[in-house]
């Protein structure tokens, strides 16, 4: 099918905050989210879709967490964020991006 990619939307290596903005013309479905804390400490890890929370994990000290077969819809202009309370936070959230 033309027009449909598989892309990674975000990848981040000790980062606390990180968006991405779906571009003019295409649509983002999110298909799989997987984060890691680099910390001792448990942390907060969430995921926003345009402003509002969509998923949310409390991840221990040294460990991960992953969430697949989503299927998360993002429109053009619409931002993807993730936040964390840890500065030492590994993400990577990957899908299809479509021609609209």
């Amino acid at each position: 099918m033309a027009g449909v990619y598989s892309t990674r939307f975000l990848l981040a290596v000790n980062i606390r905050e990180l968006t991405y903005t779906v571009p003019s013309g295409k649509r983002a479905v999110i298909k799989s989210i997987s984060c890691s804390n680099a910390e001792a400490g448990a942390t907060d890890f969430l995921i926003m879709l345009a402003g509002n929370g969509i998923w949310r994990v409390s991840v221990p000290g040294n460990q991960g967490a992953q969430a697949g077969g989503l299927m998360i819809v993002a429109n053009a202009g619409e931002a993807l964020g993730f936040y964390s309370t840890s500065t030492r936070m590994n993400v990577q959230m990957s899908g299809y991006l479509l021609d609209t």
